[in-house]
């Protein structure tokens, strides 16, 4: 995108900050890592504030668990009162919605409550971690929600008609359709999808033509991301880029805990962006690579662009695969190894790895 000039400009340049799979309560039993998602959590939104964004979306999977305990709720509640709350001026409008009987729908956003000072507004679905249950079928994020902390957004309550609706969001001239689906089992969601129950409701003003939209149309979504064949999750068990509607102009994908930096263009025409986590889950390579929040700029007849904001809290994961046969066979050119036995030469020489793995661990944590 085109960088921006004049007051015209200014006025109507969307700011987004995009944030996913903070997966807050990980771990909090660990003496080590308890607060390792707690301080990545934190960072990204102090990131968003410092930013003066116009408004974060967020991928689902805030929680780790559906159920948190009171000292995970603290923490996450503290974290979006300080950086939700606030005198910092609302630059976007949320635009009222009507239904075939030109019924007005939705609430209106947590910073139109006059009982409450929103200076950033948070919109959010779930993930597979924070999904509805039990009683009234309600998610954790539902009490972020009633709280008015977060904008809660994304659920499906009649699995047989599945009707996905955006929120419209202006900001000057620029418009934001801004669509989410909450994270449904795959296979549910599949059998959905090609039983023709899932509608994706376009807002007005799209012209003849999808080029001539008014609304830059951005999708959030929680699920398993088809990646071929070979990519280990089958198709009935993942959602597919053809499986999403081609009016869509970005579709950012959570779930998927390793972050790519760069916005993939898909065959439909959309372009797909995975943010990744902001803490390790698993040991895994794609765990290991550097974990990021990001900035979406949209401006009308400019186009849209990202940029990649790194996390510096998240703890370093190192990941190497070795080969025995190479790393015996060096152990044993060395004085000290020529005369291990075989367990010794195995033992020795995988503790040289981690040892060196070790140290590189602490200077990237500097």
């Amino acid at each position: 995108m085109a960088s921006s000039d004049g007051d015209g400009d200014d006025a109507s340049l969307m700011r987004i900050m995009i944030i996913t799979d903070n997966h807050v309560g990980h771990k909090q039993d660990d003496p080590v890592r308890s607060l390792d998602s707690v301080c990545a959590f934190e960072e990204a939104m102090q990131r968003a504030k410092l930013a003066q964004v116009d408004l974060v979306v967020h991928g689902g999977d805030l929680f780790d668990i559906a159920r948190p305990d009171r000292l995970t709720m603290k923490q996450v509640n503290e974290i979006l009162r300080q950086t939700v709350m606030g005198d910092q001026p609302i630059r976007i409008e949320v635009l009222p919605t009507q239904d075939e009987n030109g019924v007005v729908r939705d609430e209106p956003p947590n910073y139109e409550d006059p009982n409450y000072n929103v200076g950033l507004p948070v919109f959010m679905i779930h993930g597979n971690h924070d999904e509805p249950g039990g009683a009234g079928n309600m998610s954790v994020i539902d009490l972020l929600h009633t709280n008015r902390l977060v904008n809660y957004f994304g659920q499906q309550m009649d699995l047989d008609r599945i009707v996905i609706r955006p929120i419209l969001i202006q900001k000057g001239e620029t418009k934001l359709a801004l669509y989410g689906l909450g994270n449904m089992r795959d296979e549910r969601l599949n059998r959905a999808i090609n039983a023709g129950k899932v509608r994706f409701e376009i807002p007005p003003g799209r012209g003849d033509s999808e080029s001539e939209s008014e609304y830059f149309s951005v999708m959030l979504v929680h699920q398993n991301r088809y990646k071929g064949v070979a990519g280990g999750v089958p198709g009935s068990s993942s959602l597919q880029n053809s499986q999403l509607p081609s009016f869509l102009d970005l579709v950012v994908w959570g779930h998927e805990h390793e972050s790519i930096v760069d916005p993939v263009e898909a065959a439909q025409g959309f372009s797909v962006l995975q943010p990744g986590s902001s803490v390790q889950t698993s040991l895994s390579a794609g765990e290991s690579l550097p974990k990021h929040i990001f900035l979406l700029e949209l401006l009308k007849g400019r186009g849209w662009r990202t940029t990649p904001i790194p996390l510096t809290s998240p703890r370093p994961l190192l990941v190497q695969d070795v080969s025995m046969k190479e790393l015996i066979a060096q152990r044993e050119s060395r004085p000290d190894g020529s005369g291990e036995k075989m367990e010794e030469l195995a033992w020795n020489s995988l503790s040289d790895v981690v040892r060196r793995m070790v140290a590189h661990g602490k200077e990237l944590g500097k």
